[in-house]
This record gives structure tokens, C-alpha cells and sequence, in this order.
């Protein structure tokens, strides 16, 4: 009875290792997209007044403007994206490798 303490206990340790790295992808995925809005606010408070010509053509330069700060969203967006695909999909892997060990481990005590 006291090895099927001692498993159990080095089945959690081994969860806790292997889910430490998954906080990181986590920050990632939850800040990336943040950090993609704020870069695009400072780039839409940038000055407008070297802007010359017909309304059209100010118009055009604006546009062109906002088209290029709206890069560093999409770039955050799909950073955050992936990110929480590969941490969902690797928490799964975690889960799914700590419940064979916990069946293998009532396995062996069935067969004591």
C-alpha cells in the first residue's frame, strides 16, 4: 500500500512538471493579441498633418495609414491564435499521458 502512495505521488510531481511549461504558452496566447492592439493604437495617434493635396488624395493617405497600423493586431491576433492551440492541445497530451499512467498504476495493484 505504501508503493501505491509513492506512485501516485510521482504521477502528480510529473503532472506538475510537465503542465509548468504550458503557463508560458498561456501568458502568450492571452497577452499577444493585447500587445497587438496597443502597438496599433500608438501607430493611429501618430500626426496627420503632413498630409497635402485634394481631400481625395488626404483621404487615401489616411486610409493607406490606418491599412498599415492594422498590422501588429493581425500579427498579435494570430500569435494568441496559435498559441492557445498548442497549449490546449499539449494540456490535452499531459492529461491524456497522466491518466494512462494513473490506469497502468491501478493495474499493477489489481494484479497484487
Amino acid at each position: 500500500m505504501e508503493n501505491t502512495g509513492r506512485i501516485v505521488w510521482a504521477i502528480a510531481r510529473e503532472e506538475v512538471r510537465l503542465a509548468r511549461g504550458l503557463r508560458a504558452l498561456t501568458a502568450i496566447a492571452y497577452t499577444a493579441p493585447m500587445a497587438g492592439v496597443l502597438a496599433t493604437c500608438f501607430q493611429f495617434v501618430e500626426p496627420y498633418g503632413g498630409y497635402v493635396g485634394s481631400p481625395d488624395t488626404k483621404l487615401a493617405a489616411i486610409a493607406l495609414h490606418f491599412s498599415e497600423a492594422i498590422i501588429p493586431t493581425a500579427a498579435g491576433l494570430a500569435i494568441g491564435i496559435f498559441a492557445m492551440s498548442a497549449e490546449r492541445y499539449l494540456r490535452g497530451q499531459v492529461e491524456l499521458l497522466v491518466h494512462e499512467m494513473l490506469w497502468f498504476q491501478a493495474q499493477r495493484r489489481a494484479l497484487e
